[in-house]
């Protein structure tokens, strides 16, 4: 799949313009196993999300504009906020470090991809799409970053 390709597909979830819409102008990225499994074509009801703003105060937003309640998971420094909304479950974090940090600590190239909603650009430090495309399964800690 092209970059092109991804954008295309990304850009057409109407899931992802409502989220992007609730958020106003909250920097708010999809990633994980969500950009992952909707770029391979998947429906998935699972949306998990990184800010580099507040992550509470967005959560609170998306529950108000989306319906549903944030509930924390988690402690210091690993919090997240789940809500349950009609676009499904959503899950938000908050960066850790800059969002180059913050894809270094996830576990496989295809679920380190960031995708800046709700136009882009898809942020790919460790070639997962690549990855993804040719079926292939790398660790994020084995690959050589420039």
């Amino acid at each position: 799949m092209s970059p092109d390709e991804a954008a295309r597909r990304l850009r057409a979830s109407k899931t992802l313009k409502r989220i992007s819409a609730a958020a106003g102008e909250a920097p708010l990225f999809l990633t994980g196993g969500s950009l992952r499994d909707r770029l391979l074509g998947l429906v998935t009801h699972d949306i998990d999300l990184v800010t580099t703003g507040d992550p509470r105060a967005l959560a609170a937003m998306l529950g108000r504009e989306l319906g549903g309640r944030p509930v924390r998971l988690g402690r210091e420094p690993h919090v997240a906020w789940r809500l349950a909304t009609d676009v499904g479950q959503v899950d938000l974090v908050g960066a850790q470090g800059s969002l180059h940090e913050d894809v270094l600590r996830r576990d496989l190239t295809v679920n380190a991809m960031l995708w800046r909603l709700p136009h882009g650009p898809l942020l790919d430090l460790t070639s997962g799409l690549e990855d993804l495309t040719a079926g292939r399964l790398r660790t994020v800690r084995y690959v050589n970053l420039v």
